[in-house]
């Protein structure tokens, strides 16, 4: 693993990685672009367990844990392993982290219209991010390959930048395409699981309705897309 971060940053100097493609050119399988992806993000995984501390209703965990098993039951061919959190947190946000560590704060948790088909898609939403490869993305997005090619030890790929990455990733928007796409995967596993599909729009206007009331601005309240228009491309999409 150290010598080829040490080619990518041979490769690519001091310049910044734009996609998940650049890494594979260098890995030459998906396979092993997706080992990459779950090493870096159980590095990412292991700071922020150290941030946050995990919701005390283990009656609560337990649910998320399940329902997150019931969708991630329905992937064909999925090479990730997926963990599930919830987080003592005021925000009214979920992300995610590369590799299949998906966090879901107690300010969401907490909503009152929040019931389980809307949760089954807030958490189908982040999976789909996951699958797509889009926290990986936006993680090689912000990194210089020479942070790679500085490691002289294999068993820590990001050390000390850890923190800072893993803040920085939650806290950055994706794009719209990539909500478009998570939203709509999201609508797909509901149905394959046996939720009902219309949760999701349910809880994107759960989520529109609270919007002011978060303290940081993430990904659920970006403008781009707007909540509204979300809600009406899933809208679409259900009635094509």
């Amino acid at each position: 693993m150290e010598q080829l971060f040490v080619k990518l940053g041979r490769k690519a100097g001091k310049t910044w990685i734009k996609g998940r493609w650049a890494f594979q050119s260098i890995f030459g399988t998906e396979e092993e672009g997706i080992d990459a992806e779950q090493r870096l993000g159980a590095e990412l995984n292991a700071e922020m367990r150290r941030e946050v501390s995990l919701i005390s209703d283990t009656s609560l965990q337990s649910d998320i844990t399940s329902i997150g098993a019931q969708l991630t039951a329905r992937l064909t061919k999925s090479q990730r392993e997926y963990h599930f959190y919830g987080i003592q947190s005021s925000d009214i946000n979920a992300f995610a982290l590369p590799g299949g560590f998906i966090y879901i704060a107690a300010g969401l948790l907490n909503l009152p219209n929040l019931l389980t088909h809307e949760l089954a898609f807030i958490l189908g939403h982040e999976i789909g991010h996951v699958h797509n490869g889009h926290p990986f993305d936006r993680l090689l997005a912000q990194t210089s390959l020479n942070l790679f090619s500085r490691i002289k030890s294999a068993g820590s790929i990001l050390g000390n930048a850890a923190k800072t990455l893993s803040m920085n990733l939650i806290r950055s928007n994706y794009s719209q395409e990539q909500e478009l796409e998570a939203d709509w995967f999201g609508v797909r596993m509901l149905h394959s699981a046996g939720y009902d599909v219309n949760a999701a729009v349910n809880a994107l206007q759960m989520l529109h309705e609270s919007k002011g009331k978060e303290t940081v601005d993430f990904h659920y309240f970006s403008t781009h897309p707007s909540i509204e228009k979300r809600i009406s491309e899933i809208r679409r999409r259900l009635n094509g």
